[in-house]
């Protein structure tokens, strides 16, 4: 009697140096795209459901708080957050105010339509899509002689977290990195959380240079 043994494949990070050239690479949108995935974890298709709204400032909203909660709908609709930093946010207001309002503005005067109220939109004003997103994804890691997917952005981030959790868990902090990274993430099961732990693992000299990445430089005095 043979058992075949299945071995799952571990999410491989990318390293911050390989992540910088990405983004330096990619057009826009797709490179703000690409940094809300590698700073909060969105799966490409909760990316795409973010509307212009979700991230705007709120009335109450303090000036020095370094980070805001952005609600999203989760993996079958269900309802969810990230954690988005400030410099993030306020990137994500240049684009607004300025490219994404002049591809929106030539789109309305061209097609006579309303505007649209998706976040990400195209040059021609109309909304990303999934597979273009991810061809851009594809052929600018080609370009940097990587491999690079718009989920291994979403896993990069896992694991560049989940190294900094535990490291603060070392540290002396009473928090439960596992748990942290399945809410953030938006996991199901805590096993598959747990696939980046091993991943990690396996993948300890990427993570040397992730502090100056992750959420931003202004996270790393915590280090």
């Amino acid at each position: 009697m043979f058992v075949l043994r299945q071995f799952e494949s571990l999410p491989r990070p990318l390293r911050s140096d390989q992540a910088r050239e990405l983004l330096a690479t990619l057009p826009s949108p797709y490179d703000l795209m690409a940094r809300w995935q590698l700073y909060t974890g969105l799966r490409a298709s909760e990316l795409l459901r973010l509307e212009v709204r979700d991230v705007m400032p709120r009335g109450s909203e303090r000036e020095d708080v370094p980070y805001r909660p952005i609600d999203v709908a989760r993996k079958g609709r269900k309802a969810g957050y990230v954690i988005a930093s400030r410099s993030l946010l306020e990137e994500t207001d240049g684009y607004i105010s300025q490219e994404r309002h002049g591809w929106s503005r030539r789109a309305a005067r061209k097609r006579r339509r309303p505007p649209r109220t998706e976040l990400f939109i195209s040059r021609r004003g109309l909304p990303v899509c999934k597979n273009t997103y991810q061809h851009v994804i594809r052929r600018a890691s080609v370009a940097c002689g990587f491999k690079a997917t718009s989920h291994l952005l979403r896993a990069t981030f896992g694991c560049w977290l989940l190294a900094r959790l535990e490291r603060l868990e070392k540290q002396g902090e009473a928090i439960n990195p596992l748990l942290i990274v399945k809410i953030l993430m938006g996991h199901e099961h805590i096993d598959t959380t747990d696939r980046y732990l091993r991943a990690i693992a396996i993948d300890v000299h990427v993570l040397s240079g992730v502090l100056d990445t992750l959420l931003g430089k202004e996270n790393s005095r915590g280090a």
